[in-house]
Order: structure tokens, then sequence, then C-alpha cells
């Protein structure tokens, strides 16, 4: 091969590297809008909704990580994502939820600004690796001393089925509460003596 066929076949082959190159960045171009978009879609809802403070509530702060160590539902050791509120509720009364997450509330990257949460077809296979594994990621889940576990819904009223501590945790993989960012300010109202009755959806 003389000099000039060298030459040309180097420029060529240069090309064809850089070629293959714009190719690979437009597939990992390509492959993160999807993500974003599946993830965009995962979420069910952007609305924020009101928060309503009330005379006469007892109130708390949800930490999306947990609450740590200091929490102890029941006198038993506290699950991942555990806070205890402080609040204590008796059995056969109604109660009055509002809830708002903070500005920063999120699930690592994914930010959401009501308790809807969000969830995925394709996690459905490892949803038993959730603390509750039939309800979306990111819902508000509370408990009377680490039992009895039921959804918070924003607006929601609920009556007690036994008397304890509301314990609370935001829903997630066991072992995933470390990259949680936010939390979520919590209201808890007695029902007026006319306000009772079953949960509301």
């Amino acid at each position: 091969m003389n000099s000039f066929q060298s030459r040309t076949a180097g420029t060529h082959g240069r090309a064809e590297v850089r070629k293959n190159e714009d190719v690979r960045r437009g597939l990992r171009g390509g492959l993160c809008v999807v993500a974003a978009l599946l993830l965009g879609a995962c979420v069910n809802s952007h609305e924020t909704r009101p928060f309503t403070v009330l005379p006469g509530s007892m109130n708390a702060t949800v930490i999306s990580k947990g609450g740590g160590t200091q929490c102890s539902p029941g006198g038993r050791k506290a699950r991942p994502g555990d806070n205890c509120t402080g609040i204590r509720v008796q059995a056969g009364r109604c109660y009055l939820f509002q809830a708002q997450p903070s500005a920063d509330f999120a699930d690592s990257t994914i930010k959401l600004t009501n308790l809807d949460g969000w969830d995925f077809p394709l996690l459905q296979p490892l949803c038993f690796l959730k603390r509750s594994p039939a309800r979306a990621f990111f819902t508000l889940i509370g408990t009377i001393d680490g039992r009895h576990a039921f959804r918070i819904r924003e607006g929601m009223r609920w009556q007690a089925p036994a008397s304890g501590e509301l314990v609370c945790y935001v829903n997630d993989w066991f072992f995933k509460y470390g990259n949680n960012l936010g939390s979520i300010r919590l209201q808890v109202t007695a029902c007026p003596a006319h306000g009772g009755g079953p949960p509301k959806p």
C-alpha cells in the first residue's frame, strides 16, 4: 500500500469511528428521552392540593426517609420508613386528615406534589419488596402502633379501628429509603359530632 492509499484508509477509518460515536450518542440521547417520558408517565398527578388549617388539630411531620431510631411503634423496633407522630387516636372515633408534601418531596429524582404516589407496570413483579405491596410508591401509609395499616389521602375521614399512636411511613422498597427527599406536613382533627362514620375514599 502506497502513502496515498494509507492516508485514504486512515481518513475513512476516522470517519467511520466518528460515525459510530454519533450513532451511540444518538441512541443514548434517545434512551434518556424515553426514560424521562416513562418516569413522567408513572407519576399519577402533578396537582397541588390545598391544606386547610383547622382549630384543635394535632400536627406532625412525616419524614420520607423515616423518623429514625427514636421511633418505637407499640414498644417494638421501628421498621424502615416509620415515623412515630406522637398523635394518639381512640378506637371508634372519626378523624379528618390534611396532608401536604414539602417542595422537595421526591423519590430520588421523581418529584411529587401530592400523595397520589407513582408506579410503573414493569416493577409490579417486585411489588413484594414495598412496605405496602398493593399500594403505589410514595403514598402515605398510616398505622396504629405499627398495625391496622391504611392509606392516608388529603381531606379524608377515617374511623380508628383501635386506640394507640399514629405511626406513618411513605411507601417505598424497604431497602430504598436512603434516597428519599422531603417530608409531609400532617394534620389530624377529630371530626365534629355529626361527622362520624366510615372512611371516605
